[in-house]
């Protein structure tokens, strides 16, 4: 039986070859090796071209691919940082998984207003997900923009004690995060315990605002 990674391979090897993609790294001959983490210097810096120099979408897309798999597979992630976000704002802004990790990742840096957004392009993008992926993404989605949204809000509050206009934006924004986290929680009878102990905290009624 022919599964569907054989079925699409099929499908792109019957397409006409990009004239402008250079024939010492195709994509069917680089995935392979990218997946094992074995690209050699050489063959990453002529994918690096191709992407550049290529008209077809599909092509970049699975080299750009290819290269993050490499990168990961090597713990490079200064590399693999740099190749997700160039994936994501030059070749495909609808990946939901690379959104995902990237959101994840950016948290994990400390870069809390670009985790969230990344995190809301993952969210915009979710019905590629469905069964228990779904869910479990979702509300780990939801539960990052409130974690990174709690980060902005105490970072602007101890830069000024005060209760000035960018502390109220970053206290509403949060609210709100919080209110979507808690509809979705309870819309899908998971535990809403957490979205409400942060809404409360806000000191905002959000489905008002």
């Amino acid at each position: 039986m022919i599964d569907d990674s054989e079925l699409e391979t099929a499908y792109f090897e019957r397409l006409p070859l990009e004239p402008n993609l250079n024939k010492a790294c195709l994509p069917a001959k680089m995935e392979p090796i990218a997946l094992e983490g074995a690209l050699s210097e050489s063959q990453v810096a002529c994918m690096e071209r191709s992407i550049g120099e290529v008209n077809y979408l599909c092509d970049r897309d699975r080299l750009s691919l290819s290269l993050i798999a490499n990168a990961h597979l090597n713990n490079d992630s200064e590399a693999w940082e740099e190749y997700v976000k160039a994936h994501l704002v030059e070749i495909d802004g609808t990946n939901p998984a690379l959104a995902y990790r990237y959101a994840f990742f950016l948290y994990d840096e400390g870069d809390y207003a670009q985790a969230s957004n990344w995190a809301g392009v993952a969210l915009a993008y979710r019905s590629a997900w469905t069964g228990q992926e779904y869910l479990d993404r979702v509300f780990s989605l939801y539960e990052l923009r409130a974690a990174s949204g709690q980060a902005i809000w105490r970072a602007v509050a101890e830069a000024d004690e005060s209760e000035d206009s960018a502390s109220f934006d970053a206290r509403l924004e949060l609210c709100h995060v919080a209110h979507e986290w808690q509809i979705f929680a309870e819309e899908t009878q998971l535990d809403s315990t957490v979205p409400i102990a942060v809404l409360e905290m806000t000191g905002f009624a959000c489905e008002e605002n």
